[in-house]
């Protein structure tokens, strides 16, 4: 039996200030793993009278390849997992996609909402982004969270989820 999605609500992108924020992340972590590999390779520099050459070179060569791994990955991975994060709110849910190698779906059905939250960080207020932070009933997938939202619209999608409906029952 196949199951088709019929909402005609279109699916909504993170805004391009949520890759920038992406990318200044991804180079912070840069920095500090590139400090942390330059340490590596002075301490095996300091380790040339005690160790065979062989196993120096050896030492140098798989920090080299794990910084140069980790310096692709930063490069590459911001922009990828930028493409894939997105969103939809339909009169029945909050339905989000992300995940460039693991693609994980998460369904919130409205009925589920207990409260949200909406919370910025530092460099989330310069980029003028949030973090919707909604709270569902049940302990599995209990909260669920969609960063690099325009502050707006995190707000608007808050306010919407937490509007009191004609179904609703209390």
């Amino acid at each position: 039996m196949n199951a088709t999605i019929t909402s005609d609500v279109p699916f909504q992108h993170m805004p391009k200030e949520a890759l920038k924020l992406h990318r200044l992340r991804a180079a912070i972590r840069l920095g500090v793993i590139s400090l942390i590999g330059l340490a590596a390779l002075v301490f095996q520099a300091s380790l040339v009278d005690f160790l065979p050459d062989q196993q120096l070179t050896l030492q140098a060569l798989i920090t080299f390849l794990g910084i140069a791994a980790f310096i692709i990955w930063l490069v590459a991975w911001p922009p990828a997992s930028w493409k894939k994060r997105c969103w939809r709110l339909t009169p029945s849910a909050l339905e989000l996609h992300s995940g460039v190698v693991f693609q994980h779906e998460h369904h919130v059905p409205r009925s589920r909402v207990q409260h949200t939250e909406v919370t910025q960080g530092p460099l989330q207020r310069k980029f003028k982004l949030a973090t919707l932070i909604v709270y569902t009933a049940g302990e599995r997938f209990a909260d669920t969270a969609i960063a690099g939202l325009d502050v707006e619209v995190a707000r608007g999608v808050r306010d919407e989820l937490l509007k009191p409906r004609a179904d609703d029952v209390v």
